[in-house]
Order: C-alpha cells, then structure tokens, then sequence
C-alpha cells in the first residue's frame, strides 16, 4: 500500500486487501449511493460518507487539465428506488488510483455537489475483489423527457438510449469532441415554424427534453483525433458525421459536467469513451449529400451581411432579442442615415446578379 499526497490524498491497496477498518464487503459500514445521492438536485448525504461499487467510467489524470480527473462508480444492487441515481462521481483531482474500468472499489471520502453534479472527495479508494459482484446493466433512457430533472435520477450511471437518435448539431465535434443528438429528428429553431412568443419558446422547451450531448473523455480543446465518425470510426475526410446520420441503443455514463470551457457550458452529456460498454456509437448515414441538382440549369447564389441593418434609432431603443433588455441600436442613426444605407444595400444586392440571396 502507498499514499499518494497531490491535490488529493488517495491510499490505495492491492486488489483482494483492504485498509485497517475499511473491509470490502462489510455492509455496515457503507450507505448505498442512491441513499447519498437522494431523489433530490442535491445529494440527501453529505460530510463524510463510504461507498462500494463498480467503476464504469474512468476519467482520471495525473494533470489538471484536459480530463474529468475522476471516475463514475455505480451499485451494482442499487437501492431499489428509481428515483435515485446509483452511481456517483469520484474526484480524484491529480492523484490517480488503480480504480479502472469494471473494477470493484470502496471509496471513503466528503462528499458535495460541485457545479451541480454530486461527487465524493475521497481519503481512501479500496480496491475489491469481484467475484460475486452482480454485473452492472445499463440504464435505459427514452427522449422526450417529461422535465430535463428526469436525467437526475441516472446521474452518473451507465445508461442507454434504446431509440434511434439523430445528430442535430455538431458545430463544437471539432473544438470539443461533442455532438447533440435528438429523438424524433433534426431540431429546428423555435422561430422556424413559429412566430416570435410564446409558440416559439414552447418548441424551443421541447426541443431540450428531446435531445441529449455525445460528448468525448477529454475537456481539452481540438482534440486528434476526434472519434465520432460514421460506423464507430474516428471522424476523417473519407469518414464524415453529416446532420440527419443517425445511431440506435447509444451507451455511456450520463454526466452533468462542461466540456473544459465556457464555449459548451455545464449540460447533460453522455461519455461513451473509457465507459462500461463495448458498443461505441455506430452512426449510420441516413442523410446523403446530393451529389448534384435537379434546378433545370445554374444558379448563382450570393450571401450579405446586414447585421448592422436597423430601421429603430437611438440609445436603448433597441433590445436584445424578442422582449430582452434595452440596448443600444446598431447602424444608421437617424433616418436620413438609414434612407443611404437603404439605398446601398439594395443596390449591392441587384449588383450581384444573384439568384437567390441570403441576408444575414
């Protein structure tokens, strides 16, 4: 046995030993995770708490950056209440422990929420045997959610989505290593088939209880490679992840955590990568690129940016968005300026001869 004193104190043992009044398997001395955890946003538990369990997701680094630093341990009884997450997060900070994927561990440490997510500091990680141990099943999710709470009672756990999902936004799969996937199909702004109000902001809602982000293991940015391509291969030039593919009966531990920037803020993220599971996501082309048109001849498209293109003047006139906070407006200031302005877009527009323009 060694201590190790980083940003964390963790002892660790040899599997099959435990430390001096800590023994694998003595149900006395432990809670289960779910009564720690609780049915509420925060945990029921707090102070200093021991758990036994199987580790199905290990995320830890000897840096302090780039990684979760820690691991997903999840009962494998659990304590019978659907209502309560089974698993929990451990943070190891920059200590590592021999805590791995599938291994059975005991862990006594403080635990507390942190961003929102409920995690156990550990004094002591115990490595267990596992014989015996029950395996552990995953989870299984349906989109829509009735509320986005629902995902509280599987945090931490490993989970599945049985349904078909559809990838609806990979704009950040280069910077972070995540995709959102949704149930039902693509989402579309609330605005699309909707007017500005009330509409708009109800398909927007429902729209966050349909979908859910595939993230990857690391929190570092443009990672190499980046894994989620078509059939369960990295994403390369001959291998590409197109809005409208598909993928069905998605494993992973589900994660309340940010992607190591405030780019991709704190979410509900699936982790696939260095998870309990064989299956990594196998996404299906189920949205082809056209490889030519059918508009009876060439067509000439053009883009402008009109952003500055405003016909409200004055400070605090405007607002942001629909109903926002006042704001200063942007472009002309008075009519005379806005009747040149006018008269300058419109002209740039018939002088690219375009046949369709999109203003932005």
């Amino acid at each position: 046995m060694f201590a190790v004193a980083l940003a964390i104190p963790v002892a660790i043992t040899l599997p099959g030993t435990a430390l001096a009044g800590d023994v694998c398997g003595d149900a006395t001395s432990t809670v289960r995770i779910g009564a720690v955890q609780g049915s509420g946003p925060a945990a029921a538990l707090t102070g200093t708490q021991t758990v036994e369990g199987v580790v199905v997701g290990n995320y830890q680094s000897n840096t302090s950056v780039s990684t979760l630093r820690g691991f997903y341990l999840q009962d494998p009884i659990g304590d019978s209440n659907p209502s309560t997450s089974d698993a929990i997060f451990v943070f190891t900070g920059t200590a590592l422990t021999s805590a791995a994927v599938g291994s059975v561990v005991r862990v006594t440490g403080t635990v507390s929420e942190f961003q929102n997510q409920t995690q156990i500091s550990p004094s002591t990680v115990t490595a267990c045997p596992s014989a015996g141990v029950p395996p552990i099943v995953a989870a299984d999710i349906s989109l829509p959610l009735t509320t986005l709470a629902d995902f509280e009672a599987y945090e931490g756990m490993l989970v599945r989505f049985p349904q078909a999902l559809t990838v609806t936004e990979h704009y950040q799969l280069g910077r972070f290593g995540q995709v959102t996937l949704a149930a039902g199909g693509r989402l579309f702004q609330g605005t699309q088939t909707n007017s500005p109000g009330a509409a708009a902001v109800s398909a927007e809602a429902a729209n966050v209880l349909r979908s859910i982000v595939l993230d990857d293991e690391s929190q570092g940015q443009n990672p190499d490679p980046i894994p989620w391509g078509r059939n369960g291969a990295p994403l390369s030039a001959s291998n590409t992840l197109r809005g409208g593919d598909t993928v069905a009966g998605l494993e992973g531990v589900l994660t309340y955590t940010w992607a190591g920037n405030s780019a991709s803020p704190n979410a509900w993220r699936v982790r696939s990568a260095n998870a309990l599971t064989s299956n990594p996501p196998q996404f299906v082309a189920n949205n082809v690129r056209p490889t030519g048109s059918s508009v009876g001849g060439p067509i000439v498209a053009a883009g402008l940016n009109v952003l500055n293109y405003f016909n409200t003047f004055g400070n605090g006139a405007c607002t942001y968005g629909v109903g926002g906070g006042a704001t200063d407006c942007r472009g002309a200031n008075n009519q005379t300026e806005f009747e040149r302005q006018q008269a300058k877009t419109v002209a740039s527009v018939l002088a690219t001869g375009a046949d369709v323009v999109s203003l932005n």
